[in-house]
């Protein structure tokens, strides 16, 4: 039976601290890990992609190119990511379980695609595995990672891709929580920079801000990807770290300090 080894789960453990310890963080770490750990030769990441509206972005970091431009990425999505069978299968309601291209194609499919034909030509890739995050629906929001010709996918690779997958979902939910709160009020002091003053970390900001809010706990672990404990393991370090004994105290005196905005219209999920 395949299984991983310890330094893989050592690895992903790494890369899960260092975006989530982060008030900056760069999806560029995700990617060169994925494309280390699963020899790719491009790694993609489909971005809120929505096919039937022809909107969305596509990102791609390869080994010899950590971070290629953006020229002609919208162009390949449009012209060509609808005819890929994988994103076919995600924009047709598929689940969002990790899946190579044949898992979703059937023989011989892949090879007749343009998708194939203009990647194969532009980046010499072949064989890809999906590791889709969580998205509205009809959206796409996934890393798409490509292999060099003759490299297929293994059942390690399947493995490794899904055993990383719940973290990559719970990076995505934290990174896209700290992006609002840093847009949330442009015209007050960074709530990052007011953290580290007070020596909390992006993610107990991240969980203070929706508390702030007036999100329970189970809907900050929804919105976060994570379980109600751990929500309640970060409120009581932060409740340590700001001198306080209850919520309301701790968003009083979060206000006060400035790390977080006042309420606001949203409603709990």
């Amino acid at each position: 039976m395949t299984d991983l080894e310890a330094r893989d789960y050592r690895r992903m453990l790494d890369l899960a601290v260092a975006l989530l310890d982060s008030f900056d963080p760069d999806w560029s770490l995700a990617t060169a890990e994925l494309n280390d750990a699963l020899h790719g030769g491009l790694c993609l990441f489909l971005d809120d992609v929505r096919f039937a509206e022809r909107s969305g972005r596509v990102r791609a970091w390869a080994p010899a190119t950590p971070r290629l431009g953006r020229l002609s990425w919208d162009m390949l999505l449009h012209a060509n990511m609808g005819a890929h069978p994988i994103a076919g299968y995600y924009a047709g309601g598929g689940d969002r379980k990790v899946v190579a291209i044949d898992d979703v194609a059937g023989p011989g499919h892949w090879h007749r695609t343009p998708t194939y034909r203009t990647m194969h030509t532009l980046f010499d890739v072949d064989d890809q595995i999906a590791l889709p995050l969580r998205a509205p629906a009809g959206a796409i929001r996934s890393f798409l990672l490509c292999r060099p010709p003759g490299e297929r996918v293994t059942e390690r690779d399947l493995l490794y891709a899904r055993r990383i997958q719940p973290l990559l979902v719970r990076v995505d939910s934290h990174l896209r929580e700290l992006e609002r709160l840093r847009t949330a009020a442009p015209d007050r002091p960074r709530p990052q920079r007011r953290a580290a003053e007070h020596g909390l970390t992006p993610r107990e900001l991240t969980v203070l801000s929706l508390l702030a809010e007036g999100l329970t706990a189970d809907a900050v672990a929804r919105r976060l990807s994570i379980s109600p404990h751990t929500v309640n393991s970060h409120v009581e370090r932060v409740y340590r770290k700001l001198g306080t004994t209850n919520r309301l105290t701790t968003v009083l005196v979060a206000r006060d300090l400035g790390l977080v905005t006042g309420p606001d219209t949203r409603q709990d999920e």
